[in-house]
C-alpha cells in the first residue's frame, strides 16, 4: 500500500522530482530517502533552476498518507527530515532529440491478454494491487469523513486501518504444449496496519468481507482456497523499526516476477535515466504487440549506454505465443523497429516525460493503471 515505509520514501522521492520538473522541466534529479522512527533523510542531487522547499514536500506527504501519530511510525509534525541535496544550475543542453542516456541500462517490459484489453497485466499480480488500493481506498475514506458510500461493516472496518499494508496472491497455471494457462486462485496473502484497541479475530473477519470478498472472483477461486490475514498477529506500528528504503520494492512496481527484472529502480530518476524511461518504453512496445495481436504475451528487452541515444539491444520473447498468429520473435523485433524511436530524446518526446507525472506513479504500481501514456498502445504498422 502507500502506506508501507518503502512505498513512503518512493512517494517522497518522486515528489520530489515533480517538483524540480514543475519549475524547470529539464532538471536532472536523483533522490533517495530512507525512513525510520519519526525520521527522514533525503540524499541525492539535482541541477536545475528551480527552487523547491523538500521538508515541505516531506511533511506534506506524511500528513496527506496519514501519518500524523509517532505510534503510526511516523508525525508529520513532529518527526526529523535531513535534507542533503546537492544542487547546482540546469543542464545546459536543452534539446530533447540530441539527449543521450544519462546511464547505462538493461530494461524489460511485459504485457500479456489474461487480462482485458486496458490493463493487461498477470492476473496474480493485477489482484494484489487491486488489494492494497481497496484497503487505502476504505482507510482515505475514513480520513477524508466520506462515508456516505460506505455500508457499516466497511465504515468498522475504514476506522481500524491505518497506512500500511501488503497483499500477495498465488494462482495456479496449466501447461497446455508450451504454452501456459491459469487456471485458479489458490493462495491469499495480507497484511493491514490496524489500531491497536481491537479485537484480531473481528478485523481478519472484516478484511476477509469487505478486501478479500470484494475483490477476488469468486468463479476462479480453488476449492483448496488459502488465506492468510495479518499471520503474525498484530500489525500496529507498520514497518518503520525495519525502515523504508526507495526503490526496495521493485517487482510490486512493474509485474511481480512475472519477466526479467531490469538492473534499476525507478523512483528518485529524472526522465533521462533510462532505468525509468527505458522501462516505460518497453512496457508500451510489449503492450502494443499484443493489442495488435500479434502474441498473447510478451517480454521486451532494451540495452542502454551511457553518452549515447541509441539502445544496444531489442529483444522479443513471446512465450511462442506469436507463432500461434503466423509470426516468428524475430518478425516483431523489426516491427518494433520499424515503428518506435527508442532513442533516448525519442521515448522521452513520444511518451511526455518531461511533465511532473510521477508521484502519481510511486504507489499501485506504474504499469497495468489508466491514464499514463506508455499504457496507450501504439497502432502499429507491420
Amino acid at each position: 500500500t502507500e502506506g508501507h515505509p518503502d512505498k513512503v520514501c518512493d512517494i517522497i522521492s518522486d515528489s520530489i522530482v515533480d517538483a524540480y520538473l514543475i519549475q524547470d522541466p529539464w532538471s536532472k534529479v536523483a533522490c533517495e530517502v530512507m525512513a525510520y522512527e519519526n525520521m527522514v533523510v533525503l540524499c541525492g542531487y539535482s541541477h536545475s533552476d528551480a527552487m523547491i522547499d523538500p521538508e515541505y514536500i516531506v511533511r506534506d506527504v506524511l500528513q496527506h498518507l496519514g501519518f500524523d501519530d509517532e505510534a503510526k511510525g511516523l508525525d508529520y509534525r513532529t518527526c526529523k527530515v535531513n535534507i542533503n541535496i546537492h544542487q547546482s544550475a540546469s543542464p545546459k543542453m536543452k534539446d530533447i532529440s540530441l539527449l543521450p542516456a544519462d546511464d547505462q541500462a538493461v530494461v524489460y517490459g511485459y504485457a500479456t491478454n489474461e487480462t482485458d484489453e486496458c490493463l493487461m497485466m498477470p492476473l496474480p499480480h493485477q489482484l494484489a494491487t487491486k488489494l492494497t488500493l481497496r484497503l487505502s481506498h476504505l482507510r482515505q475514506k475514513f480520513a477524508q469523513q466520506q462515508l456516505d458510500d460506505l455500508n457499516e461493516s466497511e465504515k468498522l472496518l475504514a476506522g481500524m486501518l491505518r497506512p500500511s499494508g501488503k497483499a500477495q496472491v498465488t494462482a495456479e497455471y496449466e501447461a497446455i504444449g508450451k504454452i501456459s494457462r491459469r487456471v485458479r486462485i489458490t493462495a491469499v496473502v495480507l497484511e493491514a496496519q490496524h489500531h491497536p484497541d481491537i479485537d484480531l479475530d473481528e478485523l481478519k473477519n472484516l478484511l476477509n468481507k469487505n478486501v478479500i470478498a470484494k475483490v477476488l472472483p469468486a468463479e476462479i477461486i480453488s476449492p483448496n482456497f488459502q488465506l492468510f490475514i495479518n499471520g503474525d498477529g498484530e500489525y500496529t506500528h507498520g514497518g518503520f523499526r525495519g525502515g523504508g528504503l526507495t526503490g526496495r520494492k521493485q517487482n510490486i512496481d512493474t509485474y511481480g516476477g512475472w519477466c526479467r527484472m531490469g538492473g534499476g529502480a525507478f523512483s528518485g530518476k529524472d526522465y533521462r535515466k533510462m532505468d525509468r524511461s527505458g522501462a516505460y518504453a518497453a512496457r508500451w512496445i510489449a503492450k502494443s504487440l499484443v493489442a495488435a495481436k500479434l502474441c498473447d504475451r510478451c517480454t521486451v528487452g532494451l540495452a542502454y549506454a551511457i553518452g549515447h541515444a541509441k539502445p544496444l539491444m531489442i529483444t522479443i520473447d513471446t512465450e511462442y505465443t506469436a507463432a500461434l498468429r503466423g509470426y516468428t520473435d524475430t518478425q516483431l523485433e523489426d516491427v518494433v523497429r520499424n515503428n518506435f524511436d527508442l532513442t533516448a530524446g525519442g521515448i522521452i518526446h513520444s511518451l511526455g516525460l518531461q511533465a511532473p507525472i510521477y508521484k502519481k506513479t510511486a504507489a499501485g504500481g506504474h504499469f497495468g493503471r489508466e491514464g499514463f501514456s506508455w499504457e496507450e498502445p501504439k497502432k502499429l504498422v507491420y
